[in-house]
């Protein structure tokens, strides 16, 4: 489970949300680039920053504000980030990858119970990965890893879930300590404070939304989607190859 919650994640679930095709993430600009060329251009969207700041030549950053279903629905948005984006390849070795933020926590809560009764699952165990910001903890990030240790402990009967774990132990702490508010957690985040610096203040309300969105996300064959009982769902995408 990948987490960025400030904000690639945030921009992942709400764009899939608002109908684009799929997502897909990329380590550099350059390879976002490069794979835009197998689409029609009017079919895909580039999506990403560096310090938080847009890059010159794509479509748009990576506020969630910009990824309305005006703007993305059927096509495919090609991203990389900063931090996010780097997590989920950090993953690849993982039998299955999802990604979540606040704004779709039950949906999340419920994808990786499932997902753990998979017989690809061999472990049963789950990796709360957390994205961080320029390799140091993102508060954030590791509140919402709290939060989901919390729902799925009860989900699944099990209150002794991740105990002995210390990591684990520290993101419940970091959870309550934001008394189990998604929007608090959010706002009083170092790196909510980086972003109202630039003018990104709307973000850090947008990615606190709690539960916003009834859609869990999944990777499947390189392409990030929403998932349902079914397994993961696309939309139709005439551009891309």
């Amino acid at each position: 489970m990948v987490i960025d919650v400030l904000r690639w994640s945030s921009v992942v679930i709400t764009a899939l949300a608002n109908g684009a095709a799929w997502v897909e993430a990329y380590a550099t600009p350059d390879e976002v680039r490069a794979r835009a060329t197998a689409f029609v251009r009017d079919q895909v969207l580039l999506g990403g920053e560096r310090g938080n700041v847009a890059l010159p030549g794509f479509d748009v950053g990576n506020s969630p504000l910009d990824y309305t279903a005006a703007r993305v629905e059927g096509r495919t948005v090609l991203t990389t980030t900063t931090n996010g984006t780097q997590a989920l390849h950090a993953a690849d070795g993982a039998a299955a990858r999802l990604v979540g933020a606040f704004v779709n926590r039950s949906a999340t809560v419920e994808a990786v119970r499932r997902a753990l009764t998979e017989p690809a699952s061999v472990t049963g165990r789950i990796t709360l990965l957390c994205a961080g910001q320029a390799g140091e903890e993102a508060h954030e990030d590791t509140a919402f890893a709290g939060a989901l240790a919390v729902a799925l402990a009860a989900r699944l009967g099990d209150p002794g879930l991740g105990a002995g774990d210390e990591a684990t132990a520290h993101a419940v702490r970091r959870w309550q300590a934001a008394d189990c508010d998604a929007a608090h957690a959010v706002a009083l985040a170092p790196h909510a404070s980086a972003l109202r610096a630039q003018g990104f203040g709307e973000d850090i309300r947008s990615c606190g939304s709690d539960d916003a969105i009834a859609q869990a996300v999944r990777e499947q064959n390189g392409r990030l989607m929403c998932w349902s009982d079914n397994g993961a769902v696309g939309r139709s995408s005439t551009g891309g190859v």
